[in-house]
């Protein structure tokens, strides 16, 4: 199974999403990026996938947000 298989099965938790729409323009510093978020901040942040993937785990962050910032950001 891979790294993608096993983050889409987590569940996520609501406070990591409230995390992010509070903290947008701290997010569009990172366009075309992957990042990882909790509700405490950016956990990590790559141009590949299972690198957040990785950067996470070995924080033992269980249960990260993790999405790739659109280039021309979000609306």
């Amino acid at each position: 199974m891979n790294l993608f298989s096993l983050f889409r099965k987590r569940k996520i938790p609501q406070s990591d999403h409230e995390w992010v729409s509070q903290n947008m323009p701290e997010v569009q510093q990172y366009k075309g990026k992957w990042i990882a978020v909790t509700e405490k901040g950016i956990i990590a942040v790559s141009n590949d996938f299972n690198d957040v993937c990785l950067k996470s785990e070995g924080k033992g962050i269980k249960n990260p947000l993790i999405f790739k910032v659109p280039i021309g950001g979000f609306n």
